[in-house]
Formats: C-alpha cells, structure tokens, sequence
C-alpha cells in the first residue's frame, strides 16, 4: 500500500507540535517550581545522585554560600557532617517515588566557613528526568530550638533545686553559727592551733551554705537603669592587678552609646565578676581576654571572650549544674547562681568553648524588664 506524501508530512508536522508542546509544557513546570522554591522562606536544596543542582536563596545563606555558581556540582556530603553519611544515603535511597516523603531527622551541616550547626534533613522526590530521580531536600536550622529547649530544661532544674537548696541551708546556717562562735571562744581562750584550721573548714561551710542561699529565686529589689559600660569598667579595674600576676590583658570593646538598661546593678556585677575571674583563671599561662557588645532591637548582647584551655563540647551542657565544675576546688555553684539571676532578669546565658582555642559567655539582657 503507498502512502500519500501529503499525509506522511502531516503526520511529521503534528509529530513536531506534540514534541515541541512538550518540551515547552516541561520549560513552563521547571520555570515555575524553581520560581516555588526560590521564594520558600525554608532552605531548599535541589540535587541527584547527591550533585546539587539548585539551591535557593534560603539555602545560600544557612550554607554561607555567596551564589549559586560556588554550589552548583559540588556533592551535597560536601556539606553534611561524616557521621551522618551513612543514614543520609540510605534515606535518600528509601524515598523512590515523587508522593514518598520522608520525615525530618537531626544531621550536623557543615557552612562554606567550616562552622558546625545542628540542623534537620526531610526529602522528597521532585521529579525523575531521564531515570535518574532528582530529590528535593529541605534543610532547617534548629540550634536556637535546641538552645530554647535546654535554657527551658535548665530553668526547671533551677527552679526545683534552688528551693531544696534554700531549704537546706535555712536549717544549717543556725547549728553553724552556734559552731563558729563556740569555736572563736576556744581559740581566744587556749589557743590551740586545732581550732585555727576548724575555723578555716567552718569557714568554707559557711560560704557553701551562702552559695545555696543564693540558688534560690533571686529578689531583684533594687531595680534602675544603668550603664552596663560603666559597671565593667569598674571591675576591670578591680581585677586588673589579678589580670597582670597571671599575664593576662583585658580589652573592653563596648559601645560609647549602649543603652542603659533596667537592672539590679550589684546582682549583675556578680554575675560579671564571677565570669570575668574564672576567664583569667582560664589562662595561667597569659593571654587576651576581650569584652564585646552589641545592640539587637530591644536587647543587649554581652560576649566575654578569653583564650584559654577551652572546655570539651560533651561538659558544655553541664555547665550552671550544681556541683559540676571544671576547677579542682570550685563547688559548681557560682554559675548556677549566675544563671539564676540572669533569668529573674528576663536575659539568658549560651556559652561557646572550643579546645585549645577558649570560651565565649554570651549574656542577652533586655533594656526593659518590663512585661
């Protein structure tokens, strides 16, 4: 049977519109999801076979990335701490079909700058181009979450063991202070060199008893506004002769113009004071010892950064617990206190250590405690 040549070209030419209404359909979707996702206010990474070929803007910024053509190729384990591999593979491996969408799990993400944060990974495929199925990846920073968390955790904890304390050393201070005086008459009496060292012990009773007086909730009474610049710098000069024995320099690099804030002014300077000596304390061997500040909205943020030994990351989440302390003779004590009266002051406490590197305290306080 012939076929008409007429029919034959008619047939190519609707064969050329369904292909070209095809690839035009295909430009028209891509357009339009990589619209969707570049306006996603979640970070949003596009890849196949772990090679990232799409981020947007969200996603730049948690990564640290300047554009799009410094990702673009690069494999997305790049960016994904080494332990967690592993399970990202396999997840990725579980997804197999566009309506299978995995739930979020925790993975530390590497930035362009070398900086861990903790983050969560859900995927789902996009689409498949040419068998090869390219997944869409939304990565969420939770590290301020986690740190919500464990200021929420901790502040419970404060809470329960600051009363019992309170409690406790109500009903030691009397029988102690019976002890101490009757101690005193002994050595004014006899002189013994016994009752010298019984007072040195009594002595050190007492000033744990005072410590657990303070872990409970902190009256701040004597409310003003002060300057934060002013009370640091007074106690730098306070500390400067301890700074000089242990061959440490001190840089105040707060603001000219911080603004006052309302506050209890001799319960900060405990605060500042226990932080700023157990900064030189961290250094026996010298070193730089600087304090920042900076003013976000209605907040000021204190940073107290020294260069000592540095604490390993596992203690860090122990820190402010009583009895847990990284000194030979400390109690633990003195932080939890200061965690106490940070929060009756509606402010909070996140401290950084990196070994062999030093310690940052960050202080956030409002400029009103007003609710």
């Amino acid at each position: 049977m012939k076929i008409n040549p007429s029919h034959r070209n008619q047939h190519f030419r609707r064969s050329q519109v369904v292909n070209s209404n095809h690839h035009s359909n295909f430009h028209v979707r891509e357009h339009c999801y990589r619209r969707l996702v570049e306006i996603s206010p979640e970070p949003i990474v596009v890849h196949s076979d772990g090679i990232l070929t799409f981020l947007n803007r969200a996603a730049l910024k948690l990564i640290g990335a300047d554009s799009q053509e410094e990702m673009i190729g690069r494999s997305i384990f790049d960016f994904i701490q080494i332990d967690y591999h592993c399970i990202v593979k396999s997840r990725f491996l579980e997804i197999g079909g566009e309506d299978n969408y995995l739930d979020f799990i925790p993975i530390e993400l590497i930035r362009i700058d070398g900086e861990n944060i903790e983050t969560e990974i859900s995927s789902v495929e996009a689409f498949n181009f040419l068998g090869r199925a390219v997944i869409q990846s939304v990565i969420r920073d939770i590290s301020a979450r986690k740190r919500n968390d464990e200021f929420l955790i901790r502040s419970d904890k404060l809470s329960a063991i600051g009363q019992l304390a309170a409690g406790v050393a109500h009903e030691i201070r009397n029988p102690l202070t019976t002890l101490i005086g009757f101690t005193q008459l002994l050595k004014s009496k006899y002189n013994e060199p016994y009752c010298v060292i019984m007072l040195e012990e009594l002595d050190r009773i007492n000033l744990i008893v005072n410590e657990f007086m303070l872990l409970s909730k902190p009256q701040i009474s004597n409310i003003k506004q002060n300057n934060v610049k002013i009370l640091i710098d007074s106690l730098i000069f306070l500390l400067k002769a301890e700074a000089i024995i242990n061959n440490v320099q001190i840089f105040s690099e707060i603001e000219e113009n911080i603004p006052l804030i309302f506050c209890d002014v001799n319960q900060l300077k405990q605060v500042f004071m226990n932080i700023m000596k157990n900064a030189i304390e961290a250094m026996p061997t010298g070193g730089h010892f600087i304090i920042q500040s900076q003013v976000s909205s209605e907040k000021v943020v204190l940073r107290f950064i020294d260069q000592g030994h540095g604490i390993p990351k596992e203690q860090i989440p122990k820190l402010g617990q009583p009895f847990f302390t990284t000194k030979e003779k400390g109690t633990g004590l003195g932080l939890m206190v200061c965690y106490n009266i940070i929060e009756a002051h509606k402010g909070t406490i996140y401290i950084e250590s990196v070994q062999g590197r030093g310690t940052t305290v960050n202080i956030t306080l409002p400029q009103s405690l007003m609710t």
